[in-house]
């Protein structure tokens, strides 16, 4: 097949990479998903509203979607879609994998977990105790306590996000990836959480509007607000035939989602 494809951001590419060459890619299939909708459609503040995040492991694909509260299954190697399920909020952020599950936050402030057939292990609100409370947040209905910034699966830990504005409180629980159990939460934010967290150096680190934060990823103390941005992650080289701005590259075995 010819090396050609436009990348938009309505389509998802899978491209297998010949033995011969990693740089030898060959499109394989094509999902359009509908176009984003940006939290703040105006301005250039949360560049991670304005694409789809996907994830991989265990030779799926998941991707979330805002316009329905989906999360989404589908077979890495075909594209088929194996499974949706859907949450009671919109989901921005890009969902985490392992191996056997897969984790999604959204605005109603929850994180779930499901396993790769897509049934649900279990689901947790991070926002306070007497968190019912629902504001309508760009034009749609959402919890004052939504996620923010794109969880982080360490060391048998899922970390996310719930709350964005620090006058609600910002809370970031550390849970048992397998079960759901609370580890420990910190709800001390005084920044606006956004992007993707990750752990560095037994360090969850968290970037922000108007700051960011470190904590200790075992305890959740906090060690240092308005912190430094962590180490980015290799490049990876660009996509050939591929036209337009690709925001994320995820490699799977010997393929390349974009």
């Amino acid at each position: 097949m010819p090396h050609r494809a436009i990348l938009t951001g309505l389509t998802l590419l899978t491209l297998a990479a010949a033995p011969a060459s990693a740089a030898d890619l060959h499109l394989q299939w094509v999902h359009h998903f509908p176009q984003r909708q940006p939290a703040w459609q105006f301005t250039q503040r949360m560049l991670e509203d304005q694409a789809y995040m996907p994830a991989a492991a265990g030779g799926l694909v998941f991707v979330t979607f805002e316009h329905s509260g989906a999360l989404a299954a589908f077979d890495a190697r075909t594209g088929q879609e194996k499974w949706r399920r859907y949450t009671s909020g919109p989901v921005r952020m890009g969902p985490v994998a392992s191996d056997t599950h897969v984790y999604a936050a959204g605005d109603d402030g929850h994180l779930y977990c499901f396993d790769h057939a897509g049934d649900l292990k279990w689901s947790f609100f991070g926002g306070p105790a007497s968190g019912n409370r629902m504001v309508i947040a760009h034009d749609r209905l959402a919890s004052a306590w939504p996620a923010s910034a794109r969880p982080v699966l360490h060391d048998g830990l899922i970390y996310y996000n719930a709350g964005y504005r620090p006058v609600d409180g910002a809370f970031f629980p550390a849970l048992s990836a397998a079960t759901g159990k609370v580890v420990w939460t910190n709800g001390t934010a005084q920044f606006r959480p956004f992007w993707e967290m990750r752990v560095h150096n037994g360090q969850l680190h968290v970037l922000g509007h108007h700051g960011s934060g470190v904590f200790d990823a075992k305890t959740g103390a906090t060690l240092e607000e308005k912190a430094a941005k962590p180490e980015p992650g290799p490049e990876l080289p660009n996509t050939p035939g591929v036209k337009g701005q690709v925001r994320y590259r995820v490699p799977v075995g010997d393929r390349v989602l974009v």
